[in-house]
This record gives C-alpha cells, structure tokens and sequence, in this order.
C-alpha cells in the first residue's frame, strides 16, 4: 500500500473565496451601473400634493401647507400623516 495521494489528471482547483468575491463585484458594477445609490420612491399619499417637504434649522424634517403656509412634523417614523389627512379634511 502506498501513502502518498492519488492523483486525479485533469482535476480542476475550486475557486478561492476571493476569487468569487471579485467575480461577483465585477459582474454586479457592470450591470448595474450606478453608484450605490438608491432610486428615489414616488409618494404613497396624495397628501404630498398639498405640502411641500422643507428642512427646518435643527435639522428636523418639516413640512409646509402650499396654500396657508402651516408647518407641521413630517418625520416618517414618528409622525406619519395622519394629521396632514385631518388637516385637509378640515377644509371641506
């Protein structure tokens, strides 16, 4: 009996992570063709077809009645829009 490996002719390596890690991003940069960024989403709600969004001075996100000029808290996850809704339908 021998102790050395056999040998298989003609055996192909499997390729290194490295070697997949740079086919993968090579592959994906040339489809894609963007910077990473992501597309920006059109409004859900047709409330946004009566304010305007608008960065206050403490950074917060606001937004403004186009016909009276209220300002209201805007915050997607704190606020939502539900009292943007109410304030239109106060109107009617």
């Amino acid at each position: 009996m021998s102790t050395e490996p056999a040998s298989i002719e003609g055996s192909v390596t499997p390729p290194t992570l490295t070697d997949s890690e740079n086919s993968v991003g090579e592959t994906s940069s040339q489809t894609k063709g963007t910077t990473g960024k992501r597309k920006a989403i059109p409004p859900r709600t047709e409330v946004w077809s009566h304010f305007t969004k608008i960065i206050n001075s403490e950074s917060a996100s606001m937004t403004k009645c186009n016909y009276c000029g209220n300002e209201f808290c805007c915050d997607g996850k704190k606020n939502g829009t539900r009292s943007l809704n109410y304030y239109i339908g106060s109107w009617s």
